[in-house]
């Protein structure tokens, strides 16, 4: 049985529709994955495995896991189901897309609340933490974890275009899993042998209330966090409302000097117009959003130096704000913290 090494579906040359389709024989890359690697075009493909399978398989390995985490969805992965099927297991964290970071970040306080957050997991043995940054030294650093602990068998796991088949091409030294910033890459299980280190690569587990999951592939590549984000700093006094492409409005009230404090995706940009004009603004602008449902509004309960993290979005600072109503899509998840970025 052939397996195409791109994204781990089996090979067939028979239906063109089909998964895994390949027009020759001799080919290790199915038609899918070709086209996105040397063309860039991209098309979804079938589930190889559903959802239910892709987590039982995780429960039925032996292998030590590498649980992958986007640092930016930290707050909503560990009450997934995906953390669910990790209940007796041995388990590495490897935090992703920490370049992507704001470059005066404290990791320091970032670590401190992840550490809080995962003492809640009931029943996973946690192992290591690690910090996946460019360059070789988490490859060095990884690897030598792996030799010295003895450590043979490896399943990576995470939520979907968390990067689980770019660490294993890195790790491997070559480009040969496919990789792309669009949901659902990876189909099936796919092994690659590093001399005596087995990696297992996993499809992944769609985040139901990301909003990653509800907008276009073109608007996909301006949402996901890619680069490093800037920060879009705003004072302000009064009733004012911000626009977020027809993803999110928030609107928020002070009666003193405030700030809000946007960390987004460097190709996201925050409109801000004031409160009693912002319905007007939505109805002109509406045509040119790429995010069109309609929005339900709700009154968040926040707190003087706190965070509002929305899935699949980013991350909003609140100082000294009293107030505030936010328009969103109710499929997306948020949540309120305490300042960690």
């Amino acid at each position: 049985m052939r397996k195409c090494v791109g994204c781990g579906s089996i090979l067939q040359s028979v239906d063109p529709k089909g998964l895994g389709y390949s027009p020759k024989e001799d080919q290790i890359y199915c038609e899918r994955c070709f086209k996105l690697i040397h063309y860039g075009r991209w098309s979804k493909g079938a589930e190889a495995l559903s959802q239910e399978e892709i987590l039982a398989l995780i429960k039925k390995s032996s292998a030590t896991i590498a649980l992958l985490v986007d640092i930016w969805q930290v707050d909503f992965l560990f009450k997934s189901a995906l953390c669910r099927a990790l209940k007796g297991k041995r388990v590495m964290i490897i935090l992703t897309k920490v370049d992507t970071l704001p470059a005066n970040t404290s990791y320091k306080r970032l670590l401190s609340y992840l550490k809080e957050l995962v003492t809640k997991l009931d029943e996973i043995e946690i192992l290591e933490i690690f910090l996946k940054t460019k360059g070789q030294d988490f490859k060095e650093v990884f690897l030598t974890y792996l030799k010295e602990n003895e450590i043979k068998e490896v399943m990576l796991c995470g939520m979907v275009s968390v990067g689980k088949s770019t660490l294993i091409n890195e790790l491997s030294g070559q480009n040969t899993l496919t990789t792309a910033p669009f949901l659902g890459t990876t189909l099936a299980e796919n092994e690659i042998r590093i001399d005596e280190l087995t990696l297992i690569d996993t499809p992944g587990i769609i985040d139901q209330n990301s909003a990653l999951l509800y907008v276009e592939d073109e608007f996909l590549k301006l949402l996901s966090m890619q680069k490093e984000v800037r920060p879009q700093v705003f004072q302000l006094v009064g009733a004012q409302s911000y626009f977020i492409d027809g993803l999110l409005r928030l609107d928020v009230t002070t009666q003193e000097r405030a700030s809000l404090v946007f960390y987004l995706s460097p190709s996201l940009k925050v409109h801000r117009t004031k409160k009693l004009q912002a319905q007007n603004y939505y109805e002109r602008h509406l045509a040119e959003f790429h995010f069109k449902k309609e929005l339900k509004s709700q009154k968040i309960q926040i707190f003087n130096q706190c965070e509002l993290v929305i899935d699949g979005i980013g991350v909003i600072a609140f100082h000294n704000i009293k107030e505030a109503y936010l328009y969103l899509d109710p499929q997306i998840a948020y949540t309120i913290r305490r300042a960690v970025l």
